[in-house]
């Protein structure tokens, strides 16, 4: 198992220099748009995430079946203070894994269709920015190891994809459709950040391993507060995963260009809200509040259906 331990401790930190890597390109791409060109840099880009695909499926054995678990933490912004702690940390376990191997191979498919689909339009160093900022973005809320880094994350998928719908914003509708998903997905942020607040209210605990694992091993101290906060996440999940009640947003979003529709309303941001509550999952059970989430599950799966059976727009179906 130590030979096991030592080859996973290779592969995240391969991943992570990937990880930073790939960071770089994107956000230094704006700055650097004159000298690169776009095809190549999708090129370079898909071979990253392709890079991702490879180290995370090695990845697999050791962290799903041996039980490995590795967290990655940076110093505090605020080092010395009596303020909250506010730092970017990373974990590798199960779950997050298997998060980033889906938004790794359709990210890797998506940037591959993207090298067709926009071959000749004008914005697409634009729209590649955008789209890998997303995919940049998701990595980040799935792997994240506290609460800090989660909310980033959840908050630059938001902004991405608002980008993303914009893209032809020339067009009718184009903008209102990207302002309605703008505002349900702040919406979304608020009660995330609410449930957070709850949660170190409760526990005053930044770090969500820690904050589990106190949720199981000791008293449950201010029950009200975890009932509320995951009320809270419940709904946020809901919106962002398009359930009853905040799935309004979902169909004129649809106005975005094929890649971003594939890779955001399809795959990976829709997939962020089962994320959560699969990260979440033992505070739902420790305090019986699952009935919500089969009830928002049925309803969804009953309206889904009974609304595509009139519906004639392929994309909207």
């Amino acid at each position: 198992k130590l030979v096991i331990i030592g080859m996973f401790n290779v592969l995240s930190f391969l991943f992570i220099v990937g990880l930073i890597q790939y960071a770089v390109l994107v956000l230094l791409y704006p700055l650097c748009k004159r000298f690169i060109n776009t095809r190549h840099l999708i090129f370079v880009l898909s071979a990253s995430i392709g890079f991702f695909v490879v180290i995370l499926l090695l990845s697999i054995y050791p962290c799903v079946y041996q039980d490995v678990f590795l967290t990655y933490s940076f110093d505090n912004f605020n080092k010395g203070t009596n303020f909250i702690e506010f730092n970017f940390s990373f974990s590798m376990d199960s779950l997050s894994l298997w998060f980033a191997l889906l938004v790794s191979v359709i990210g890797f498919g998506t940037n591959l269709y993207t090298l067709g689909y926009f071959r000749g339009e004008a914005d697409e160093g634009y729209f590649v920015f955008w789209l890998n900022l997303f995919i940049l973005s998701m990595l980040s809320l799935v792997l994240a190891g506290n609460f800090f880094t989660m909310f980033v994350g959840w908050e630059l998928i938001g902004i991405t994809s608002f980008f993303l719908i914009n893209f032809w914003r020339t067009r009718r509708g184009v903008v209102k459709s990207s302002f309605k998903a703008l505002t349900f997905n702040v919406i979304s942020d608020l009660l995330l950040l609410s449930a957070f607040i709850c949660f170190y209210s409760a526990y005053s605990a930044t770090n969500y391993v820690i904050f589990l694992n106190l949720l199981t091993t000791t008293a449950l101290p201010q029950t009200n507060l975890l009932w509320f906060g995951a009320i809270c996440l419940i709904f946020c999940a809901a919106i962002k995963s398009v359930q009853m009640i905040g799935h309004l947003w979902l169909p004129d979003s649809m106005e975005a260009p094929v890649p971003a529709s594939s890779l955001i309303h399809s795959a990976t941001l829709v997939s962020a809200g089962i994320y959560l509550l699969c990260r979440f999952n033992s505070l739902f059970v420790l305090i019986d509040c699952v009935s919500p989430l089969v009830t928002i599950g049925a309803l969804t799966a009953a309206y889904g259906g009974v609304v595509a059976s009139a519906q004639t727009d392929m994309k909207k179906l």
